[in-house]
């Protein structure tokens, strides 16, 4: 499983990458058939809150892709990870897409719910639903009633 953002704050200017299956432009009539990602960058909550109202600082996290302005999320992206590269360079899910702005334009931030501050919320469900272990080796052979009566019929 991937790991989770703690509730440290975010940075601006951390390189990030949106992943999802949502359009890849407003007048696209369906789905992505293959999954899509792409780079962005973390913005400042200062910034947020000015260009993505209403931003919920405590949590919420938005993106955008200066100075190309190429990438964003769109209808379809909504629940996706929002990943960054964690200290050992593995990544770590820092958002959940919830909205886009101005019909999936790329010129106005995305904006993800900040895991980090729900972080505790999400592993309670995950602990809650965890599969119980595989046992490991063979299962063991059924077994059959013993006594009389319980022996096959000759043929």
């Amino acid at each position: 499983p991937i790991e989770l953002a703690s509730a440290k704050r975010l940075v601006a200017g951390v390189p990030a990458t949106i992943v999802g299956w949502g359009k890849t432009a407003y007048d696209q009539a369906s789905l992505t058939e293959e999954l899509q990602s792409a780079a962005t960058v973390v913005q400042g909550r200062k910034w947020c809150r000015s260009n993505a109202p209403p931003f919920y600082a405590q949590s919420e996290i938005c993106t955008i892709t200066p100075p190309s302005y190429a990438t964003g999320v769109c209808q379809g992206d909504s629940g996706g990870p929002l990943l960054a590269s964690g200290p050992s360079g593995a990544p770590i899910e820092i958002g959940i897409a919830d909205h886009v702005y101005g019909r999936c334009s790329t010129r106005h931030p995305s904006v993800f719910a900040s895991v980090g501050s729900i972080a505790p919320w999400i592993r309670t469900w995950i602990t809650a639903y965890k599969r119980p272990p595989i046992p490991s080796g063979p299962a063991p052979p059924p077994t059959l009633p013993t006594g009389p009566g319980t022996q096959p019929a000759p043929s």
